[in-house]
């Protein structure tokens, strides 16, 4: 993931790797070396108000030396025979590059956006609201909130564990959570 993805090779870039399931790693090999790895973590999606299942797959890395020589499109391919022998219909990821994953079955469903405001340029609270610091005492109301509201909305995330953690307390930056 160094070679590959410019990880760097000291922390925080690498630190998720300790935060994962290692069952939920596979590696390609030449010889005995290492040569790519990706990761299919468990989770779903909602659709008419309830979880599908679905392989949230990231990130995909292959040594530059050996691209092209089909190590990601058979790493890929095995990922999806996995899923489909677990039962998991769906298979989630953002492509950095689109051809690759199209060779083993993927297409384009969806896209991410993403909004940015100032807040000085979002209208003030009126009334009983309080805005403060989110503390830990929070999360369950949080983690309910956000499930009620995605079993509403098809093609929402359902976070299992590991996607909790990567949103409420990611490595980097320092998290800023207001409730």
């Amino acid at each position: 993931m160094v070679q590959a993805l410019g990880f760097s090779p000291s922390t925080p870039d690498l630190d998720w790797l300790g935060r994962v399931d290692p069952a939920t790693v596979r590696v390609a090999r030449l010889d005995a070396r290492i040569v790519a790895a990706s990761r299919v973590a468990p989770c779903g999606h909602w659709f008419g108000g309830r979880a599908v299942p679905m392989g949230a797959v990231g990130p995909v890395a292959v040594a530059p030396d050996v691209r092209g020589r089909g190590v990601g499109q058979a790493l890929m391919a095995h990922a999806l025979v996995e899923m489909r022998a677990a039962g998991t219909p769906l298979a989630t990821l953002y492509p950095s590059t689109q051809p690759v994953y199209r060779r083993v079955g993927y297409e384009q469903a969806g896209v991410r956006l993403t909004y940015r405001a100032p807040l000085a340029g979002l209208a003030r609270i009126r009334g009983p609201g309080v805005v403060r610091p989110m503390t830990d005492a929070d999360r369950p109301a949080v983690r309910a909130l956000s499930d009620a509201l995605a079993t509403e909305r098809d093609g929402c995330l359902r976070r299992t564990e590991h996607f909790w953690r990567r949103a409420l307390d990611p490595l980097k930056p320092p998290p800023y959570r207001y409730v």
